[in-house]
This record gives C-alpha cells, structure tokens and sequence, in this order.
C-alpha cells in the first residue's frame, strides 16, 4: 500500500479500522463508552490519517478535500468495526 492509496475513502478505512481494531481495546473503556466515543474517535483518526498522507504525498489535495475523505473513511471504519464484532441489539 503506498501513500496514495491512503487518500482514497476505501484506503483510509482499512488504516483507521486497522487503528481502531487497536487502540479501542488496550483503551478499556465500558461498551457504553466505546459505543459513544468510538465514533468521534474514528472519524478524529481518519482526518488524521488522510491530511497526514495528504502531507507526505505532497498536498495533492486541498484541505477540505482531504478531511472530508478522512470523515467518510471513519465513518466507514466505524462500521466496519461495529459488524466485526457482531450484530447489535437493535439488529437481533
């Protein structure tokens, strides 16, 4: 995987769900703290991770550009997280 592929939606959502997969359990919150913090904690990493690749590739996108793949990638990670672990409550 090279740097650019990073900026892409679908590339950041494997490296924030890779983060995410991580860092939620050496956290140990409670599952009510996870299911509330997780998400701003996710879509945080990925416009951290797409405007950090966006700096290391050379600015090929603007800032808005970059933060918004990095919302829609933690987003995504975020939900791919969630159906990792099983379906919830609402679901069964």
């Amino acid at each position: 995987m090279e740097i650019s592929d990073v900026l892409t939606v679908a590339g950041a959502a494997i490296v924030v769900n890779l983060l995410m997969m991580v860092i939620k359990p050496a956290l140990a919150w409670s599952a009510a703290t996870q299911d509330r913090f997780g998400p701003l904690m996710a879509t945080a990493f990925g416009v951290a991770v797409v405007e950090g690749a966006n700096f290391f590739a050379g600015g090929s996108l603007d800032a808005g550009t970059a933060a918004l793949n990095g919302l829609l990638a933690g987003a995504s990670a975020i939900g791919f997280y969630s159906r990792a672990k099983g379906p919830t409550a609402a679901v069964r």
